[in-house]
């Protein structure tokens, strides 16, 4: 095992596997590999400029796929400059409280919004809230400590779940953790890695539990939803809706060594339109998830409307910024915040329905929202 294999999950398998990609586009129907090769590096040097990355997710070898089509198409490469007008200040405090899990957990609770609990945290300043851990025997007296599993850890200051992990369980001397994805790790390599990895800061939250209308079809993984709400003349509002869909064999719903996807959700009424494979580009035929008996596509989100309507109360608390990505888990009980991105990709958007983002309709609202936000 890797030295840091249990915290480099997602990013280890956030690369692109350029041999794997080919051959499962080609199967999809693009031309071979050369032609494939040939438009990448022509899709590269011309305007707006797109990365592989993009060909294979977005399914630019399509023949549908038309220059005015995949000009509505926005990269994660042009993210940061997309974002810039929608924010105030670098620096600002609003700014710092989003890119900070802890402190925006700890407004959530004093502005009685829902969010998940932080139990414990590593490199972190002292709360009331949470246990303070200041060392490796620390984290590994908390984790073998009867009662606190089942867990689920990440930096303080991160995205696309990097470094994050989930423990289940504990051997009987302590020497062992079960990761979500059932696999042993031993306990003390795992509080080294996060001292080691992470000294800005690590937190432990209780691990939460897909609601028993999501669990099939997300399974041991916790799925979030991705909300995105923009400031619009009558307050902020919700731009688009995504339920993340973890793979069968990971403990997130970030990238994974199988495969994961994307299921589009109405706003109107919580119902799943769409599902997608993540760099498949395909989803118009797919009804099913992990659960192979009941499908997904056609079913209600389960407390939809309050999963928009917390997101859409921290978006006025926060005020200022003109576009903000939640994450949003539905447990048994309700919605709960688990952060805010400031910056948030919309490739979870673009790959769920299968349309770029930057269409007409948004640009408007986009206008608006960015308008409102430096006037704020």
């Amino acid at each position: 095992m890797s030295k840091a294999a249990a915290l480099d999950t997602s990013k280890v398998n956030r690369g692109l596997d350029i041999a794997k990609v080919m051959a499962r586009a080609r199967a999809l129907g693009a031309p071979g590999p050369w032609r494939q090769m040939l438009q990448i590096v022509g899709l590269a040097l011309m305007p707006p400029r797109f990365s592989p990355q993009d060909y294979y997710q977005y399914g630019f070898y399509r023949r549908d796929m038309t220059r005015a089509r995949r000009a509505t198409y926005l990269s994660d490469e042009r993210l940061s400059l997309f974002h810039a007008p929608f924010k105030p200040v670098a620096g600002s405090d609003v700014l710092l409280l989003i890119e900070d899990k802890l402190a925006f957990e700890d407004w959530c609770r004093e502005n009685s919004i829902p969010a998940m609990k932080t139990v414990a945290s590593f490199g972190d300043p002292p709360s009331p809230f949470r246990r303070s851990l200041a060392d490796v025997e620390d984290i590994v007296g908390f984790l073998v400590e009867p009662g606190v599993l089942p867990l689920f850890g990440k930096p303080t200051k991160s995205q696309a779940a990097f470094g994050a992990v989930s423990v289940v369980g504990v051997s009987q001397d302590g020497a062992t953790l079960t990761l979500g994805n059932g696999k042993p790790y031993p306990t003390r390599q795992l509080a080294e890695e996060i001292v080691r990895d992470w000294p800005g800061g690590y937190l432990f939250q209780a691990l939460a539990r897909n609601h028993p209308d999501l669990a099939g079809h997300l399974g041991r993984a916790t799925g979030a939803m991705r909300v995105v709400t923009l400031l619009a003349p009558a307050g902020p509002e919700v731009l688009y809706a995504v339920q993340r869909l973890p793979s069968a064999t990971a403990m997130h719903d970030c990238s994974s060594v199988n495969k994961r996807g994307f299921a589009y959700v109405r706003l109107t009424d919580g119902v799943v339109t769409r599902l997608s494979v993540h760099d498949e580009a395909l989803g118009d035929g797919l009804r099913h998830w992990l659960d192979p008996n009941v499908p997904m596509l056609g079913m209600t989100i389960p407390y939809f409307q309050e999963a928009l309507a917390i997101c859409i109360a921290a978006h006025k608390a926060i005020g200022s910024v003109g576009l903000i990505g939640f994450d949003v888990v539905i447990g048994p009980d309700g919605p709960a915040l688990t952060e805010a991105n400031a910056n948030p990709a919309h490739s979870v958007y673009q790959t769920a329905t299968g349309l770029g983002i930057l269409t007409p309709e948004y640009e408007a609202r986009f206008v608006v929202a960015r308008r409102l936000s430096q006037e704020a």
